[in-house]
């Protein structure tokens, strides 16, 4: 089952936009991640373990097991999904409570086969902007959405979305103040939801203009929106079953 990291309100590591957080030193660090991670596997109770990769800006997160660990090597049994995630992107994040941070591994290679990771070089993470609390999840196809208040009305469309948040793709230039609140409408495939927003920031980034706001969802909306989260995932997870074997040349 994929694991909704967003609803948790998790600062999860975004791509591009996490830090590599040194706590004592990196081999320290590293070797310090990697006695948490024998704990886990000795004490199989308190496995929490939760692996994050992104695939075509979607998450891709399940929770993973440690098998066993040699040579500062862990190798843990994934989920196939994850596996080809993690075997794209060539890093995986990794996540419990256990851990004081957010945690990013390389990926050494990927036994499809049999659903095993080889994971090292491990480094706490955090991410740049502390104001992102949530996963930013791109979508495939382009949302229409708008602004509204008693003053004015911004129509526009969204590509990018998260529980708490929303960048809303607007033909006109920055007219709304900073904290300006109003309703940001969301017109999802097979319902409306209008869920109230606080203005934050607008931003100009290749010819785009992002109007960058902040929701906050009721139990309603953060419903529906889930459904429809979960049905963008599953798009991506066919794409993941279905991609070629010729990925399996990387491992070899």
């Amino acid at each position: 089952m994929i694991k909704h990291l967003s609803d948790a309100g998790l600062k999860c590591p975004i791509p591009n936009q996490y830090e590599v957080l040194t706590v004592q030193g990196a081999p320290e660090d590293n070797a310090a991640i990697i006695n948490v991670l024998s704990v886990i596997m000795y004490n199989n109770l308190l496995n929490d373990l939760v692996l994050l990769n992104y695939y075509d800006g979607m998450p891709i997160s399940f929770g993973a097991s440690v098998e066993r660990i040699n040579n500062g090597i862990v190798v843990m049994s994934v989920h196939s999904f994850q596996a080809v995630a993690m075997l794209l992107q060539n890093i995986t994040f990794v996540k419990s409570d256990l851990l004081p941070h957010w945690v990013m591994a390389t990926v050494l290679k990927i036994d499809r086969e049999n659903n095993l990771a080889y994971l090292a070089l491990f480094s706490y993470v955090h991410n740049s902007s502390e104001r992102r609390n949530y996963i930013r999840m791109k979508l495939p196809e382009m949302v229409e959405a708008s602004f509204h208040n008693k003053q004015q009305e911004m129509p526009g469309a969204v590509r990018e979305i998260s529980f708490g948040g929303v960048a809303l793709l607007a033909p006109q230039e920055k007219v709304l103040k900073e904290k300006e609140k109003g309703i940001i409408s969301l017109m999802l495939p097979n319902a409306r939801l209008d869920i109230p927003g606080v203005f934050l920031q607008y931003q100009e980034q290749d010819a785009l203009k992002r109007h960058i706001f902040q929701m906050k969802m009721n139990a309603t909306s953060k419903r529906i929106f889930s459904q429809f989260i979960f049905a963008q995932q599953s798009k991506i997870m066919e794409e993941l079953k279905h991609l070629p074997d010729e990925y399996d040349e990387l491992n070899r």
